[in-house]
């Protein structure tokens, strides 16, 4: 093999090394930022603070986990170049050594203390990989790879991480509280296709099932009290996450 081709091949080597380090390192440094935040009750959460809530996954809408086919209401889908060839080949420019794709929908989260909507505009994630493909018989991973603008290829390792509804989740950041109304109103202003009878349905199920405290904020969109809302801030993303340590 010529020196040129091993020199090729060393730097595509390290440069997909970086790539992973990298990745690991920014999602180390989000499930740290998550699991730091002070868990609270929804029914506590002061407005302007940054907290941690943890409760069940209530569905908005869903869609497919772009490898499993899940349907859920977050995730996560790294494609990671593993074979030589295919590190070599993506030195050059032709593709990238790691692709990552995030994708989250509107949900409510449940504590048995009342019920918070999350908005996932900006949001970022740190999800379990419980699944993970070596191969790509069904063309998932071509799919993914395609979508994400890079080159479709042998040699990716797959990994996918989803939360889907019902599940434990843990949400951080920063929340407000608003009206019933405030909510119907600005669903209605930015044009998002929520289906209030179902929302309330769902919400009058939970709360069935999970009793409040005595003087607890009721569930999403019913009564006058305010409804917390968790979004991104200008000072930070919101993090929604299902590690163990972060649903503590």
């Amino acid at each position: 093999m010529a020196i040129d081709s091993l020199v090729i091949i060393a730097l595509a080597v390290t440069a997909a090394t970086h790539a992973v380090v990298r990745n690991r390192r920014e999602r180390a440094r989000r499930a740290r930022r998550l699991r730091r935040l002070p868990r609270v009750a929804i029914a506590d959460f002061v407005e302007g603070q940054a907290a941690r809530i943890v409760g069940r996954v209530i569905e908005l809408e869903t869609f497919p986990a772009p490898l499993s086919r899940r349907p859920c209401v977050a995730a996560e889908a790294i494609a990671v170049s593993v074979s030589l060839a295919g590190i070599a080949e993506r030195a050059v420019g032709k593709s990238a050594s790691l692709v990552r794709d995030l994708r989250m929908a509107r949900f409510l989260v449940d504590d048995g203390t009342g019920i918070a909507l999350v908005e996932p505009e900006g949001a970022e994630a740190v999800l379990s990989a419980r699944r993970v493909l070596r191969r790509d018989p069904e063309g998932w991973g071509r799919r993914l790879l395609v979508r994400c603008g890079a080159r479709a290829g042998d040699g990716f390792r797959y990994h996918e991480g989803a939360i889907v509804p019902g599940a434990t989740v843990a949400v951080g950041g920063h929340g407000v509280r608003e009206t019933a109304a405030e909510l119907e109103e600005r669903a209605e202003d930015d044009d998002l296709a929520l289906d209030a009878e179902r929302d309330r349905g769902a919400a009058g199920a939970a709360r069935a099932a999970a009793p409040t405290r005595p003087g607890a904020p009721g569930g999403y969109r019913d009564g006058p009290a305010l409804r917390l809302t968790m979004r991104s801030s200008e000072r930070a993303p919101l993090l929604v996450g299902d590690l163990r340590a972060a649903l503590r």
